[in-house]
């Protein structure tokens, strides 16, 4: 069974690609240049959830009015 397994393991190895310096290299400045697209995330998160809330505010406001409107 171990055989199995060590031949299985080294038959996926080969499949794999070979890790270029280049890729290595790129994979780094994606790493540092991640900082900045999260927080530019987060912060257009933010401003979804404040549009939600204003709507949301908006529309229970509105719908009071209408009670209002229609008790009269």
């Amino acid at each position: 069974m171990n055989k199995l397994v060590h031949a299985a393991r080294a038959a996926f190895l080969l499949t794999l690609p070979p890790a270029w310096p280049a890729a290595s290299a790129l994979a780094s400045e994606t790493s540092e240049s991640a900082g900045p697209a999260n927080l530019v995330m987060w912060v257009v998160l933010l401003l979804w959830f404040a549009i939600g809330a204003f709507l949301f505010k908006i529309d229970r406001d509105l719908s009071r009015l209408e009670k209002k409107i229609d008790e009269r």
